[in-house]
């Protein structure tokens, strides 16, 4: 007679038990902020409204969507490069200069605990603020005139920071220059779990401040990095606040996040459904480049630890 096997669980149940209480908290978020509130979005990505103010299903916002793409003045074309841009220079242009700046305060440079002060400092002030303050600075009307002025040039040739031509590189410029302080505290924190005989040691056959950097900090601070470009890159198609605040998407500086809040907020019914199937379609196309994007960032110095 052949005894049956017994399943055994690879685990006990306080294990599973202990395994449920840590995925429990961030499975309700999911579940509440991002499933409860897109799943009419999701149906709406499907759905058209008609002159008699029923809902119909259909398909037509994708294809629409699809054909936008190919318009010689698509404004979704437009508001997806620049989406691409902010994130693209917020990547290559101010995390170096965040793990620079970070790195040499870990370097003991003079005054490096009052330059923390003054990269966080900033980061405190609300957004609308701080966007406030840029706006004035680079205004006709601002400090940066004056100095202009006072150099011999006429206003009349001062450059109109927001206007034609100049707006998308401002607000480029803008977040970078916002997003520096909070990205540098975070990369300075970790870089002080370093243990300093890393870099004694190092020192000692010879290493100059570049060995250091690329062949100690980086590797060991990695974890972080490539935490902070894939949130980036998850939360890049929401980004909307200072184009909102300081062209309102005019000049070609529309993003796909302010493109769907612009058709949001218009008041009329029949705009909210396009919107829902442009978020859906880059929601498709985002989730497995951000998880291949998370997967190939890991692969490096997997054996680096400390």
């Amino acid at each position: 007679m052949i005894k049956a096997k017994k399943f055994k669980l690879k685990y006990n149940i306080k294990d599973y038990l202990f395994i449920l209480s840590l995925i429990i908290i961030p499975l309700i978020h999911f579940i509440v902020f991002w499933l409860y509130v897109n799943f009419d979005s999701i149906l709406m990505a499907f759905k058209g409204l008609g002159d008699d103010g029923q809902e119909y299903w259909t398909l037509n916002n994708f294809a629409t969507l699809i054909k936008d793409f190919f318009l010689p003045d698509s404004i979704i074309w437009e508001a997806t490069i620049n989406t691409l841009l902010i994130f693209l220079t917020g990547v290559f242009i101010a995390t170096p200069i965040c793990l620079v700046a970070a790195f040499f305060m870990l370097k003991r440079m003079p005054l490096g605990n009052f330059y923390k002060i003054l990269f966080f400092l900033p980061s405190m002030i609300n957004m609308v603020a701080f966007v406030y303050v840029f706006t004035y600075f680079i205004g006709v009307d601002g400090p940066l005139a004056r100095i202009w002025v006072n150099l011999g040039f006429e206003l009349e040739t001062f450059p109109v920071f927001l206007g034609q031509g100049w707006a998308m590189p401002t607000i480029l410029f803008y977040n970078i220059w916002s997003g520096l302080g909070f990205t540098t505290i975070v990369t300075s924190s970790n870089m002080n779990r370093i243990p300093t005989e890393l870099y004694e040691s190092a020192k000692i056959d010879g290493a100059g401040f570049v060995c250091e950097f690329f062949s100690i900090t980086i590797p060991l601070i990695w974890p972080t990095i490539s935490a902070m470009i894939v949130f980036n890159m998850a939360g890049m198609f929401s980004y909307l606040g200072p184009v909102m605040l300081m062209t309102e998407g005019s000049y070609n500086t529309s993003t796909i996040g302010y493109y769907i809040f612009q058709n949001v907020t218009s008041g009329d019914p029949k705009l909210m459904y396009y919107p829902a199937a442009l978020g859906l379609f880059f929601t498709i196309i985002a989730a497995p480049v951000i998880l291949l994007t998370r997967k190939g960032l890991n692969s490096f110095w997997q054996d680096v630890t400390f």
